[in-house]
């Protein structure tokens, strides 16, 4: 969906002299997107076996010796990684090799909103045939989000809300020499 919408309104301020001008544009955008992920861990995985996997070994930090199994002992994974790795969805796409790195195992679609908003006023003066002024204002806050890929957004580090600020100022001053 994609809306634009906006109001204008202009008029004299000082008959023949004085002049002032506001517009407003909106623009609301929400895109539908599918993305694929391949770094969603297997499922025995997340909880530190790896036995399944023939391109990896996994070692042991204390010794650098290869752990048995190629499995984590329950005992020795830290709490705070469990709790994190915990926050992964399980995957959702068949046909995976558990033997190798995940690759393409999780799907999702998400609605990515974009929101602009710019206003801008302006004010003109004429003080006669050979001088005029004019000044204009212009500024823009934009917002885009981009939604997370896992239903826990802190697992997901592409996740993210896009400020942008856009100001503009203008003053002229015109005169005719002759």
């Amino acid at each position: 969906r994609y809306n634009i919408f906006g109001v204008s309104i202009g008029g004299p301020i000082k008959k023949n002299r004085t002049f002032f001008f506001f517009n407003w544009e909106g623009a609301q955008r929400r895109t539908g997107q599918t993305y694929s992920s391949d770094d969603i861990p297997h499922p025995s995985e997340v909880q530190g076996d790896f036995s399944n996997r023939v391109d990896t070994t996994i070692l042991d930090p204390t010794t650098t010796d290869p752990f048995p199994n190629n499995t984590i002992p329950q005992a020795r994974m830290d709490p705070l990684g469990r709790q994190f790795a915990g926050f992964y969805p399980a995957p959702n796409r068949p046909g995976n090799d558990i033997t190798r790195r995940p690759r393409d195992n999780y799907l999702f679609n998400v609605s990515n909103p974009l929101t602009q908003n710019s206003y801008t006023t302006r004010v003109d003066h004429y003080f006669g045939p050979t001088d005029r002024i004019f000044g204009r204002y212009t500024f823009s806050p934009n917002t885009a989000v981009r939604r997370a890929r896992f239903p826990v957004e802190v697992a997901d580090p592409s996740a993210a809300n896009i400020q942008n600020y856009h100001k503009q100022i203008t003053l002229a001053w015109i005169h005719n020499f002759s």
